[in-house]
Protein backbone atom coordinates (compact mmCIF):
# COMPACT_ATOMS: atom_id res chain seq x y z
CA UNK A 1 0.00 0.00 0.00
CA UNK A 2 1.22 3.78 -1.34
CA UNK A 3 0.82 6.36 0.94
CA UNK A 4 -1.73 8.07 -1.84
CA UNK A 5 -3.64 4.62 -1.31
CA UNK A 6 -3.76 5.02 2.77
CA UNK A 7 -5.21 8.64 2.11
CA UNK A 8 -7.43 7.45 -0.14
CA UNK A 9 -6.55 9.99 -3.56
CA UNK A 10 -5.22 7.05 -6.04
CA UNK A 11 -8.60 7.02 -7.63
CA UNK A 12 -8.36 10.69 -7.71
CA UNK A 13 -4.44 11.31 -8.96
CA UNK A 14 -5.48 8.11 -11.93
CA UNK A 15 -8.47 10.01 -13.26
CA UNK A 16 -6.90 13.52 -13.19
CA UNK A 17 -3.66 15.50 -13.36
CA UNK A 18 -5.62 18.80 -12.48
CA UNK A 19 -5.83 22.00 -13.90
CA UNK A 20 -4.08 25.26 -14.02
CA UNK A 21 -6.89 26.72 -12.88
CA UNK A 22 -7.07 24.78 -9.79
CA UNK A 23 -4.95 26.94 -7.10
CA UNK A 24 -3.14 25.19 -4.40
CA UNK A 25 -1.89 27.27 -1.52
CA UNK A 26 1.48 25.80 -0.13
CA UNK A 27 2.69 27.67 2.85
CA UNK A 28 6.11 25.60 3.95
CA UNK A 29 10.24 25.74 3.10
CA UNK A 30 11.60 27.03 0.51
CA UNK A 31 11.24 25.02 -2.69
CA UNK A 32 14.46 24.55 -5.47
CA UNK A 33 12.08 25.37 -8.56
CA UNK A 34 14.32 24.58 -11.21
CA UNK A 35 14.68 20.49 -10.43
CA UNK A 36 13.76 18.80 -13.46
CA UNK A 37 10.85 16.80 -11.91
CA UNK A 38 8.87 19.06 -10.62
CA UNK A 39 6.42 20.72 -12.84
CA UNK A 40 7.70 23.93 -12.44
CA UNK A 41 5.80 25.39 -15.27
CA UNK A 42 3.00 25.15 -12.34
CA UNK A 43 4.67 26.86 -9.60
CA UNK A 44 4.97 30.55 -9.25
CA UNK A 45 4.97 32.64 -5.76
CA UNK A 46 1.80 34.29 -4.22
CA UNK A 47 1.61 38.12 -4.99
CA UNK A 48 3.46 40.23 -2.30
CA UNK A 49 4.86 37.62 -0.43
CA UNK A 50 8.25 35.94 0.01
CA UNK A 51 8.89 33.65 -3.39
CA UNK A 52 10.44 31.05 -1.68
CA UNK A 53 13.53 30.91 -3.88
CA UNK A 54 16.36 27.99 -2.88
CA UNK A 55 19.79 30.00 -1.94
CA UNK A 56 21.51 26.46 -1.14
CA UNK A 57 19.36 23.73 -2.72
CA UNK A 58 21.41 21.40 -0.49
CA UNK A 59 19.90 22.84 2.90
CA UNK A 60 17.33 20.72 4.69
CA UNK A 61 15.08 23.88 4.63
CA UNK A 62 15.37 23.40 0.41
CA UNK A 63 15.25 19.79 0.76
CA UNK A 64 12.25 19.71 2.65
CA UNK A 65 10.66 22.39 1.14
CA UNK A 66 11.03 20.53 -2.43
CA UNK A 67 9.73 17.34 -1.15
CA UNK A 68 6.58 18.59 0.22
CA UNK A 69 6.05 20.64 -3.38
CA UNK A 70 6.91 17.53 -4.85
CA UNK A 71 4.17 15.11 -3.59
CA UNK A 72 1.65 17.91 -4.81
CA UNK A 73 3.51 19.12 -7.96
CA UNK A 74 6.22 16.40 -9.38
CA UNK A 75 5.72 15.40 -12.63
CA UNK A 76 4.29 12.06 -13.03
CA UNK A 77 5.99 8.65 -13.50
CA UNK A 78 9.24 10.73 -11.42
CA UNK A 79 8.55 8.38 -8.41
CA UNK A 80 6.77 10.98 -6.33
CA UNK A 81 3.07 10.60 -5.70
CA UNK A 82 2.53 13.59 -7.68
CA UNK A 83 -0.65 14.32 -6.80
CA UNK A 84 -1.63 17.07 -8.75
CA UNK A 85 1.21 18.46 -10.94
CA UNK A 86 -1.55 20.39 -13.76
CA UNK A 87 -2.98 22.66 -11.08
CA UNK A 88 -1.32 25.71 -10.37
CA UNK A 89 0.91 25.81 -6.69
CA UNK A 90 1.06 28.76 -5.05
CA UNK A 91 3.87 29.04 -2.55
CA UNK A 92 4.94 31.21 0.81
CA UNK A 93 8.09 30.59 1.98
CA UNK A 94 7.69 30.49 5.71
CA UNK A 95 9.69 33.12 7.76
CA UNK A 96 8.99 35.34 11.18
CA UNK A 97 7.36 37.83 8.54
CA UNK A 98 4.60 35.33 7.98
CA UNK A 99 4.35 33.96 11.45
CA UNK A 100 1.43 34.68 12.52
CA UNK A 101 -2.23 33.00 12.30
CA UNK A 102 -3.69 35.17 9.02
CA UNK A 103 -0.14 34.90 7.57
CA UNK A 104 -0.06 31.20 7.62
CA UNK A 105 -3.82 31.02 6.39
CA UNK A 106 -2.82 33.60 3.34
CA UNK A 107 -1.83 30.90 0.71
CA UNK A 108 -5.52 29.05 1.61
CA UNK A 109 -7.60 32.66 1.19
CA UNK A 110 -5.44 33.23 -1.95
CA UNK A 111 -6.08 30.26 -3.16
CA UNK A 112 -10.04 30.15 -2.30
CA UNK A 113 -10.56 33.43 -3.68
CA UNK A 114 -8.69 32.09 -7.03
CA UNK A 115 -11.24 28.96 -7.40
CA UNK A 116 -13.94 31.45 -6.68
CA UNK A 117 -13.05 33.69 -9.40
CA UNK A 118 -12.83 30.58 -12.12
CA UNK A 119 -16.17 29.05 -10.96
CA UNK A 120 -17.59 32.50 -10.94
CA UNK A 121 -16.63 32.33 -14.89
CA UNK A 122 -18.64 29.28 -15.12
CA UNK A 123 -15.16 27.68 -16.56
CA UNK A 124 -15.78 24.45 -15.42
CA UNK A 125 -18.61 22.09 -16.40
CA UNK A 126 -20.06 19.38 -13.37
CA UNK A 127 -19.33 16.32 -14.31
CA UNK A 128 -15.25 17.59 -14.43
CA UNK A 129 -13.59 15.51 -11.62
CA UNK A 130 -11.91 18.34 -10.11
CA UNK A 131 -15.15 20.13 -9.64
CA UNK A 132 -16.53 16.91 -9.08
CA UNK A 133 -14.03 16.38 -6.05
CA UNK A 134 -15.16 20.26 -4.67
CA UNK A 135 -18.26 19.40 -4.89
CA UNK A 136 -18.28 16.59 -2.65
CA UNK A 137 -16.00 18.98 -0.27
CA UNK A 138 -19.27 21.16 -0.16
CA UNK A 139 -21.88 18.76 0.44
CA UNK A 140 -19.09 17.32 3.49
CA UNK A 141 -18.96 20.50 4.87
CA UNK A 142 -22.11 21.24 4.85
CA UNK A 143 -23.49 18.41 7.25
CA UNK A 144 -20.39 18.71 9.49
CA UNK A 145 -21.11 21.81 9.72
CA UNK A 146 -24.60 21.54 11.78
CA UNK A 147 -23.17 19.10 14.27
CA UNK A 148 -19.93 21.88 14.56
CA UNK A 149 -22.77 24.74 14.93
CA UNK A 150 -24.71 22.12 17.69
CA UNK A 151 -21.21 21.84 19.83
CA UNK A 152 -21.16 25.98 19.70
CA UNK A 153 -24.65 26.53 20.15
CA UNK A 154 -25.21 28.42 16.97
CA UNK A 155 -28.43 28.46 16.35
CA UNK A 156 -28.72 31.25 13.33
CA UNK A 157 -25.56 29.71 12.07
CA UNK A 158 -26.99 25.85 11.37
CA UNK A 159 -30.77 27.41 10.19
CA UNK A 160 -28.37 29.55 7.57
CA UNK A 161 -27.40 26.20 6.48
CA UNK A 162 -30.16 25.43 4.71
CA UNK A 163 -32.43 26.85 1.89
CA UNK A 164 -35.71 28.93 2.03
CA UNK A 165 -38.20 26.37 1.57
CA UNK A 166 -36.04 23.49 2.69
CA UNK A 167 -37.77 20.12 4.25
CA UNK A 168 -36.51 17.99 6.66
CA UNK A 169 -38.18 14.65 7.56
CA UNK A 170 -38.00 13.29 11.18
CA UNK A 171 -39.60 10.35 12.81
CA UNK A 172 -42.63 12.84 13.60
CA UNK A 173 -43.15 14.19 10.69
CA UNK A 174 -42.00 16.49 7.96
CA UNK A 175 -40.78 20.13 8.61
CA UNK A 176 -40.70 22.76 6.38
CA UNK A 177 -38.85 26.00 6.51
CA UNK A 178 -36.45 26.98 8.58
CA UNK A 179 -39.27 28.48 11.28
CA UNK A 180 -40.73 24.84 11.63
CA UNK A 181 -37.08 23.40 12.01
CA UNK A 182 -36.02 25.72 15.26
CA UNK A 183 -37.68 24.38 17.93
CA UNK A 184 -35.92 20.62 16.93
CA UNK A 185 -32.56 22.78 16.46
CA UNK A 186 -33.24 24.51 20.00
CA UNK A 187 -33.78 21.13 21.45
CA UNK A 188 -30.35 19.51 19.81
CA UNK A 189 -28.24 22.27 21.13
CA UNK A 190 -29.61 22.46 24.50
CA UNK A 191 -28.90 18.80 24.56
CA UNK A 192 -25.37 18.87 22.77
CA UNK A 193 -24.68 21.55 24.69
CA UNK A 194 -24.00 20.11 28.08
CA UNK A 195 -20.35 19.15 29.47
CA UNK A 196 -19.14 15.98 28.36
CA UNK A 197 -21.47 15.61 24.78
CA UNK A 198 -19.70 13.14 22.58
CA UNK A 199 -20.33 12.79 18.82
CA UNK A 200 -18.92 10.60 16.55
CA UNK A 201 -18.51 10.04 12.45
CA UNK A 202 -19.24 6.32 11.40
CA UNK A 203 -19.91 6.74 7.74
CA UNK A 204 -20.05 9.31 5.61
CA UNK A 205 -20.86 8.95 1.46
CA UNK A 206 -21.48 11.43 -0.94
CA UNK A 207 -22.63 11.28 -4.72
CA UNK A 208 -24.39 14.49 -6.65
CA UNK A 209 -25.99 16.72 -4.98
CA UNK A 210 -26.79 13.66 -1.96
CA UNK A 211 -24.84 13.44 0.85
CA UNK A 212 -25.81 10.50 3.53
CA UNK A 213 -23.93 10.11 7.19
CA UNK A 214 -24.24 7.38 10.24
CA UNK A 215 -23.56 8.33 13.82
CA UNK A 216 -23.13 8.18 16.96
CA UNK A 217 -23.24 9.95 20.33
CA UNK A 218 -23.17 11.00 23.76
CA UNK A 219 -24.85 13.16 26.04
CA UNK A 220 -25.80 14.24 29.28
CA UNK A 221 -28.96 12.74 29.04
CA UNK A 222 -29.19 10.87 26.03
CA UNK A 223 -27.21 7.97 24.08
CA UNK A 224 -27.38 7.89 20.17
CA UNK A 225 -26.84 4.36 19.80
CA UNK A 226 -27.20 4.77 15.96
CA UNK A 227 -28.45 7.87 13.75
CA UNK A 228 -28.32 8.73 10.41
CA UNK A 229 -28.81 11.81 8.16
CA UNK A 230 -29.10 12.03 4.45
CA UNK A 231 -29.20 15.54 2.79
CA UNK A 232 -29.61 16.83 -0.66
CA UNK A 233 -27.55 20.25 -1.27
CA UNK A 234 -27.76 22.62 -4.19
CA UNK A 235 -25.36 25.91 -4.02
CA UNK A 236 -24.21 24.85 -0.69
CA UNK A 237 -27.31 24.83 0.97
CA UNK A 238 -29.31 22.02 2.01
CA UNK A 239 -32.48 21.66 0.75
CA UNK A 240 -33.77 18.58 2.02
CA UNK A 241 -32.86 16.12 4.79
CA UNK A 242 -34.21 12.81 6.69
CA UNK A 243 -32.96 11.90 9.80
CA UNK A 244 -33.82 9.40 12.47
CA UNK A 245 -32.04 7.49 15.20
CA UNK A 246 -32.14 4.98 17.91
CA UNK A 247 -31.91 7.11 21.53
CA UNK A 248 -32.24 5.70 24.59
CA UNK A 249 -32.69 7.80 27.65
CA UNK A 250 -30.06 8.06 30.38
CA UNK A 251 -32.36 8.81 32.88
Amino acid sequence: MTPIDLVRLTALRDRTSGSPDVVVGLINDPVAVDRPDLANENISPIPGKPDGACHRASSTACLHGTFVAGILSAKRATGAPAICPSCTLAKCARSPAVAAAYEKCRALFYALDELEKRLTTQRYRFGDPIVETSRRGAQRGSFLANAQLAFQGDLNGILSGYAPGAILFTPDGPLRGTDAMRPLFQAMIANFGKPGAVFSMKQESVEGECAYILWTAETADNVYEMATDTFVVRDSKIVAQSYTGKITPKH
